[in-house]
């Protein structure tokens, strides 16, 4: 399967992906995740019902800029990358990712053989090319292939089959919690309808009255998931599950799904940082409320993830978002889906008569501005929440958010609001900034011609996809 080779990368392309394989990337990236987990074959899963339930998934994802089918596969992708940084954490890392072991949740990774965190982790962070970002993967690829520390209280241990139940310190994840995870990463957006919460409530939308203005696109979302695989025949996923491991993938997924509105998000944080400071030591969150607690945490910042890609794919994902927000468009879908005729939602609320909402009016919105709010209001914070957690992605992720927000800070600095606007003149000062930004590195002794002919070819680069999209 063409996803296998990539799952795990962090420079993993979505949006080439779902050309090579005709508009279905979340398909290909969920099945090569179910597989890779041992979640397939000889396990609770039966192969043709789970390739139908996937198509039947994918096919309900809508023609939305950004909550499609292709942002679907990312957050998959990303939350298999975390869950193996998570899993190396609760089996054999210390808190502080210091020590890991010579076995993961991850079977094959980038074709290297083995199977070793180390050689997980090695090439999950081989993407990273700026020089902080090389330096943070070399630390991060030696503390993945030292020896546990006896002095941390993590004695050496053998290499640990995948475990059939989870819940017991230093057993990993199990079985049944990587398919709640895998599962509710996919459909967490499922039949988005490409407008917030806030919308659907202030229109009287059909699902607002359903679900009583609470959640109402994630509580769809999770219900359609669970609708599907009950009533359409051949697409019951949970056929081979006693009632007790249904019950325990129900709330998990649930769980998830509910925890990615973001007006959940200061609640979420604060639940998992008060369950932190009784218990620091994640491994030992045994109970089903604990482990709920960090998995909904996992997906919410997979969710939140897309600054802390490398540029051009934190840039393309900024991109989406706002023209989901602002813009009617007419572009070929990147996910095989058309998107002749979608309506951004600020033109949506002013043809339903309603108060345009400031991130929607495209008179008040600063893309730049906007990026970072978002960087350090939630994706930072979360970040650094489930850095106990998740060391190792941590460590692979930061370096990346730190360029993404120095480029928005040059950007915003040089007057940019929105890319298809243009790129006005830096003001003094700005051509050596935005050069020391192009270059990752603190400084720079470059011309100032030289940092403009960087500043133009990036713009060029920018403005040419921005041209496609009208």
């Amino acid at each position: 399967m063409a996803a296998k080779t990539q799952v795990y990368r962090w420079d993993f392309n979505v949006f080439d992906f779902a050309q090579s394989v005709k508009g279905k990337p979340l398909y290909n990236v969920t099945m090569a995740l179910l597989q890779d987990q041992g979640l397939l074959d000889g396990w609770l899963l039966d192969r043709p019902v789970v390739e139908a339930y996937l198509t039947r998934v994918e096919s309900m994802y809508k023609p939305n800029p950004y909550h499609n089918n292709t942002h679907a596969a990312d957050v998959t992708q990303t939350a298999g990358v975390i869950m193996c940084a998570l899993d190396a954490r609760l089996r054999y890392g210390s808190s502080d990712g210091s020590a890991s072991s010579s076995s993961s949740c991850c079977s094959s990774c980038c074709n290297v053989g083995g199977g070793t965190v180390g050689s997980k982790l090695a090439n999950a962070l081989a993407c990273c090319t700026l020089p902080h970002a090389k330096a943070a993967a070399t630390a991060a690829v030696a503390a993945a292939q030292a020896p546990p520390s006896a002095a941390a209280g993590n004695p050496a241990q053998p290499p640990q089959p995948l475990a059939a139940s989870g819940g017991s310190p230093g057993g990993g994840l199990a079985k049944l919690e990587r398919f709640a995870i895998i599962l509710a990463s996919a459909v967490h957006d499922l039949g988005h309808p490409g407008v917030n919460n806030a919308f659907l409530v202030r229109s009287r939308d059909k699902h607002a009255l359903t679900y009583n203005d609470r959640s109402v696109n994630e509580n769809m979302h999770a219900s359609l998931a669970f609708t599907l695989a009950a009533e359409e025949p051949g697409l019951n996923l949970f056929a081979r599950f006693s009632p007790a491991e249904y019950e325990q993938v129900r709330k998990l997924v649930l769980d998830m799904v509910l925890s990615t509105d973001m007006d959940v998000h200061f609640k979420l944080l604060k639940a998992f940082e008060d369950e932190l400071a009784s218990a620091p030591d994640v491994a030992t969150w045994a109970s089903l409320e604990q482990r709920s607690l960090l998995f909904q945490m996992l997906v919410h910042l997979a969710d939140l993830a897309n600054p802390s890609r490398p540029w051009h794919l934190a840039l393309t994902w900024a991109e989406w978002v706002v023209t989901e927000f602002l813009q009617q468009v007419r572009r070929p879908g990147r996910g095989g889906h058309g998107m002749r005729g979608v309506r951004g939602q600020g033109r949506r609320e002013a043809s339903c008569g309603l108060a345009v909402s400031d991130m929607c009016n495209e008179a008040k919105v600063c893309m730049p501005a906007a990026q970072l709010f978002f960087i350090e209001r939630f994706m930072l914070p979360t970040l650094e929440a489930f850095r106990p957690a998740a060391p190792a992605f941590y460590r692979l992720a930061l370096p990346w958010l730190g360029d993404t927000r120095a480029k928005w800070e040059a950007f915003k600095a040089g007057g940019v609001k929105l890319p298809r606007t243009g790129y006005p003149a830096l003001p003094p000062g700005g051509e050596a900034q935005l050069c020391a930004v192009l270059e990752g590195s603190s400084g720079c002794t470059c011309s100032a011609s030289h940092a403009q002919g960087q500043v133009q070819e990036q713009q060029q680069q920018v403005l040419a996809r921005i041209g496609q999209q009208q």
